[in-house]
């Protein structure tokens, strides 16, 4: 049987996938931080009151291992510790960044394809024109 487990939590080894429905979404790579949205609004808000719902489920494959964390310890471990705050930064950080450079990279293949499909209407449109003066 599947672990389940909230948000915010670090995978340490294989993989685990968050999923939507019953279907996996993504797979997660080791040490990769879940729930980095929420955890960044609940860091910056005053005494750490805010949280966001959880918007997905993670499923770990049996053998995985993970550290999950209240956000709440979070928040009080940050404001404890400036390195700690620093590490939970750089973490939020690096997350948002591969996001966002994934998200650029398949929106670029998106156009791509578009374009390419744009010039095979446009080549068959020619071809159609020029057998029709024919």
């Amino acid at each position: 049987n599947l672990a389940r487990f909230a948000a915010k939590a670090t995978p340490c080894s294989t993989s685990s996938s968050p999923s939507a429905g019953k279907s996996n979404a993504s797979a997660i790579p080791p040490y990769q931080l879940i729930g980095e949205s929420a955890l960044l609004e609940n860091l910056q808000s005053e005494g750490g009151r805010y949280h966001l719902p959880a918007r997905s489920t993670i499923v770990a494959e049996p053998g995985s291992s993970f550290v999950s964390w209240p956000q709440k310890a979070l928040y009080d471990l940050q404001t404890s510790d400036p390195e700690i705050a620093f590490t939970f930064q750089l973490m939020i950080a690096r997350t948002l960044s591969t996001k966002l450079l994934l998200a650029r990279q398949s929106q670029q293949r998106a156009v791509e394809a578009l374009d390419a499909s744009r010039r095979e209407q446009e080549e068959s449109r020619l071809s159609l024109a020029i057998a029709r003066e024919w």
